[in-house]
């Protein structure tokens, strides 16, 4: 009993690893095939090509086979695709196959994510006779990927929706201080806090983070570190835009954080702490001649 609930725990696993997994390798357009009918021959046995779509195809497999391709997805050059593909059929045990995968995603140069699948499958025929035949199969994949995970704290600078006053703290308030509303509604505290980080900053650190191994892998709090209050939000943006609006404050939204702060120190390390972060107060003037300007 024991021994067949383990079984079934495992193969829930790999039921639900293969229904959640998302991965790029992962996609039907595999020969021209598959590309002169959108894909809509995954079902068909294609012999060599079924390795990379339909494991159940390749039970027809007859001898050895060798297939290879390189693409470029929808035309676009920094969206490479390669693949490898070797098959061989069994008097006993039907027909096996070995796939080798290469998604990459580059810019001027720089690869800003990698994906490597190499795969073992295996189809079986079940039955053939002149007017039907049954195979069904089955392939496990590895998979190496390549990533940097930022996470992005509250982002502001010019290009921000100004129109949008649901959504990014500095463009509600500065929204109603460019048109010239009587005062500024804020919903909650004053003594709510964000951390704010100007968005060339950010611009620059994933930029950086491209051709540095130190973000290889990694994941990273892209925050400015800095503490502000809403309080010295509005005070900043009065005497930068040389603003007199009165300020207004109701009740505040249900499920609104009180604050948060990034700990970049694993950032600043990244960058061997020499990097600048823009100050609150020079930023937000850049965003006010941004929109006064426009």
């Amino acid at each position: 009993m024991k021994q067949n609930f383990i079984s079934f725990y495992i193969f829930m696993i790999i039921a639900f690893g293969n229904v959640f997994s998302q991965v790029t390798t992962e996609q039907i357009y595999y020969g021209a095939s598959s590309l002169s009918m959108s894909a809509s021959d995954i079902a068909l046995p294609k012999n060599s090509w079924s390795l990379f779509v339909n494991a159940a195809g390749i039970a027809r497999q007859k001898g050895l086979s060798l297939v290879a391709s390189s693409q470029s997805h929808f035309n676009q050059d920094y969206l490479s695709h390669s693949l490898l593909g070797f098959q061989f059929k069994t008097s006993k045990y039907g027909a096996y196959g070995i796939s080798v995968e290469n998604f990459s995603v580059d810019y001027s140069g720089s690869s800003l994510s990698a994906e490597t699948a190499i795969g073992f499958h295996q189809g079986i025929m079940l039955r053939s006779d002149r007017s039907s035949s049954f195979s069904i199969g089955y392939g496990i994949k590895y998979y190496n990927i390549d990533y940097t995970i930022f996470r992005l704290f509250t982002c502001y600078g010019p290009g921000q929706d100004l129109s949008n006053l649901k959504k990014g703290m500095v463009g509600i308030y500065l929204s109603q201080f460019l048109h010239n509303e009587d005062s500024i509604i804020v919903k909650g505290s004053l003594e709510r806090y964000r951390d704010f980080i100007y968005v060339s900053d950010v611009a620059k650190i994933i930029e950086k983070s491209l051709e540095n191994e130190k973000f290889y892998n990694n994941i990273f709090n892209l925050g400015s570190g800095k503490k502000t209050t809403i309080n010295e939000l509005l005070e900043v943006m009065k005497h930068e835009g040389n603003f007199i609006h009165n300020i207004e404050v109701e009740d505040g939204i249900i499920g609104d954080m009180i604050g948060c702060v990034s700990d970049n120190t694993k950032l600043k390390l990244a960058l061997d702490n020499n990097f600048k972060f823009t100050k609150l107060d020079a930023g937000i003037k850049k965003m006010i001649n941004f929109y006064n300007n426009c």
